[in-house]
């Protein structure tokens, strides 16, 4: 097996595929941490004024959706600005693709939504926290 797989000309490729896609997760893992880290720090910024909106009687719900929504417009004009990007540098890249064309649709939406996800799942955890906020306790502290 070993000499079928390494005895083919396509070995190095497969080797910098994999480590180009192992370099990618890890990209994308620190996005997502990165993500979260920011939408916490707004969070926690924005805890007397969360707290007040609950005092005013705004539902859970509503501060969820409110923290997922600024994250995730925030992630949607980078995906934008990105595909933008991408599409003006497809024509470049087009020697180093293999059966693709350098404008695939289909990776192009593939691509936005697994931002889109990860971008939902960093702001679900702060965003689910801030609706745990005690009024009283965030009009309090300074």
């Amino acid at each position: 097996m070993a000499d079928a797989f390494s005895s083919n000309g396509l070995f190095p490729f497969r080797i910098v595929a994999m480590l180009g896609g192992a370099f990618g997760l890890i990209a994308l893992s620190l996005a997502i941490v990165g993500l979260y880290g920011v939408v916490s720090f707004v969070v926690g910024r924005r805890t007397q004024e969360i707290g007040i909106r609950m005092a005013l009687g705004a539902q859970r719900s509503n501060v969820l959706r409110m923290i997922l929504a600024n994250g995730i417009s925030l992630a949607t004009v980078g995906v934008v600005i990105g595909m933008v990007v991408a599409l003006a540098a497809a024509p470049l890249m087009r020697s180093l693709l293999n059966g693709v064309s350098p404008r695939d649709p289909l990776t192009f939406v593939a691509v936005a939504l697994i931002l889109l996800t990860a971008t939902f799942v960093a702001s679900w955890i702060p965003a689910h926290r801030a609706t745990r906020v005690d009024p009283n306790v965030a009009l309090r502290c300074e």
